[in-house]
């Protein structure tokens, strides 16, 4: 049978067909044989199909550059009981060529002569159509890596020629490690509702080659959002939803065209016995081998939902509950087989390694906020509110070598003999804190000339010590709009806004790390023996320090905004003070403290 992504192309492709046909439909199409076919949509699917349209190819490449293969298609369908838009669905696609020739300027076979610059001590490419044979064009090149170009080459201060040996081979590097890229994307979007109800839902997937080999990513994202109002819009429920799930290949993409860019060109990519054909010289690698005998994957999820329930009994006051999640998994491989380049150099049969991580972060938040102006003069706002959020992250990675077959890759880590030798290498890890804040917030607001704002947070974190978990950080603002003062009346044909504004607050600053107040070991202390065996050493890290608090900031500023001229020429000026205590450092401490 036929995949989805075969499907999606060929619907894409056919609606490619099928725009001339359509657009000299649409164009010929009397209104009497329209409202006729609208009618037979509307007896089978209960809805009359308003518009059908085709994107040209013009607007298209406007939009994505000059794809192979194109599409964007739109479908409208209206509730004919009550004349409103019921559904509209969009699909568009596109694939597009990147050439090989597109990652850099395509090499001059008699472009070939290389010449030393004086002043950097590097070497410059150089040549044309009267260049002599045998030579090679070299890009910024150290005499260590002109070494590779063989045996007699010569460095002068004149820029002589440098020569080297002729192994007699015609190689292009850079195209055995490229091909021509190839993107496809497709997305289709629905969306629609009724008087009470609105949703929206996408769903896309991309897919883009590299123009180096074995190079690219691929993703696929869905997103999701419900609106439904009752009770008389007094009560709104939204609930939304967006996921993505994201790959791409592990591959040193970069490393592999250097390596491509400066090897000799007469030099073969296999030996006469199949093997690669490398050089024993200071990072310089046979790119094919690179690229060719490594493989690697990086997979990640990803999952935002977040649902609100509003409630606004009266106007200008709204209660909004806020719970929400965000979810990640991530998931790496890698494997360099026998014949890679580093693994012979380190006389390895293979190496892999693994890793995964994962994260959650929870959150939860209720504010209740009420809005009114009074005689049209006097604005007045205020909130009050509760948050509290939890977060946890987790991670694993492992290393082995020497495994008895490549066939497996990556997934047979445990095969490799560096395990049972004790040379592999195993780590993992977990963390979570939380994170409790209240907070309010009014705002007074005259005629809009003068402004005054005044907030306060009180947060708790789990970070910080057990005497100073919590924080308090207020904050106040002042402005006044010069420009809207009756004395200011003959200025308005040329000022558009003048504004003096002055404020203090402080913020705080919470560590990364969630456990640095507390005493914390680790096992990488050595080992020691006893009782006829060796174990593992035990050493601290860190102090316990119950006294770690929240890192404060405590700013002063007064500025002034101005602007003419309808807003065409504007400008700000700034001046504040800055103080910032109890700063988050390390330091060196005698363990256990003095």
């Amino acid at each position: 049978g036929f995949t989805l992504i075969e499907i999606v192309i060929a619907v894409a492709i056919l609606s490619v067909l099928l725009t001339p046909i359509l657009k000299q439909f649409a164009n010929t199409l009397e209104t009497s044989r329209k409202a006729k076919a609208l009618q037979e949509v509307n007896e089978m699917a209960g809805s009359e199909m308003e518009e059908f349209q085709t994107v040209s190819r013009e607007d298209l490449n406007d939009r994505y550059g000059d794809p192979t293969i194109h599409a964007d298609l739109s479908v409208t369908m209206y509730d004919t009981s009550a004349n409103e838009i019921a559904t509209d669905l969009t699909y568009s696609a596109y694939e597009y060529q990147l050439p090989e020739s597109e990652i850099g300027a395509k090499r001059d076979k008699y472009s070939n002569v290389v010449v030393l610059d004086d002043l950097s001590n590097k070497v410059r490419a150089y040549g044309g159509e009267s260049a002599p044979k045998h030579y090679k064009v070299a890009y910024n090149l150290t005499s260590t890596e002109l070494a590779a170009f063989g045996e007699g080459f010569e460095l002068t201060n004149e820029g002589s020629i440098v020569k080297y040996n002729d192994e007699g081979y015609d190689t292009d590097w850079l195209k055995a490690v490229s091909r021509t890229a190839v993107t496809q994307n497709h997305s289709f979007t629905i969306t629609g509702g009724s008087s009470s109800t609105s949703y929206y839902g996408n769903v896309s997937y991309r897919k883009a080659e590299g123009v180096m080999k074995k190079t690219g990513n691929e993703d696929l994202s869905m997103s999701f959002d419900v609106s439904h109002w009752m009770l008389n819009d007094m009560l709104k429920v939204n609930l939304n939803v967006v996921s993505d799930n994201y790959k791409y290949d592990i591959n040193n993409a970069t490393y592999i065209y250097r390596q491509a860019v400066i090897r000799n060109p007469s030099s073969p990519i296999w030996n006469e016995d199949g093997s690669y054909n490398e050089r024993s010289l200071l990072q310089y690698y046979n790119p094919v081998s690179l690229q060719n005998e490594n493989t690697g994957e990086n997979k990640s999820q990803s999952m935002r939902m977040t649902g609100n329930i509003t409630l606004e009994p009266i106007k200008g006051w709204q209660t909004n509950l806020m719970i929400a999640s965000h979810r990640s998994i991530g998931k790496s491989g890698s494997y360099n087989t026998k014949y890679h380049t580093t693994t012979v150099i380190a006389n390895r049969t293979g190496e892999a390694s693994l890793g995964d991580s994962q994260s959650r972060t929870d959150y939860l938040e209720l504010t209740s906020k009420y809005n009114k102006t009074f005689n049209k003069v006097h604005r007045l706002e205020g909130l009050v509110g509760y948050s509290w959020s939890k977060s946890e992250y987790e991670e694993a990675s492992m290393w082995n070598a020497n495994f008895p077959t490549d066939y497996f890759g990556y997934n047979n880590i445990g095969a490799g003999e560096y395990l049972t030798d004790g040379k592999a290498t195993m780590s993992s890890k977990k963390n979570e804190s939380k994170l409790i804040g209240f907070f309010a917030r009014v705002s007074y607001g005259y005629h809009d000339r003068y402004n005054i704002l005044a907030s306060i947070r009180y947060e708790g974190s789990s970070k910080f010590g057990a005497n100073h978990k919590w924080g308090a950080f207020p904050s106040v603002s002042l402005g006044w709009n010069i420009h809207n003062e009756a004395f200011m009346e003959s200025t308005r044909d040329w000022l558009t806004s003048l504004k003096l504004r002055a404020g203090y607050g402080i913020t705080g600053v919470i560590p990364n790390d969630p456990y640095l107040s507390i005493l914390r070991y680790t096992f990488s202390g050595g080992n020691y023996y006893r009782d006829g065996k060796w174990s593992k050493g035990l050493k601290a890290v860190s102090n316990p320090n119950p006294d770690l608090k929240w890192e404060k900031a405590k700013e002063f500023n007064i500025g002034l905004d101005w602007s003419v001229l309808n807003d065409r020429l504007g400008g700000t000026v700034d001046y504040y003070i800055k103080n910032t205590s109890d700063m988050l450092y390390d330091y060196q401490v005698p363990s256990p403290p003095n």
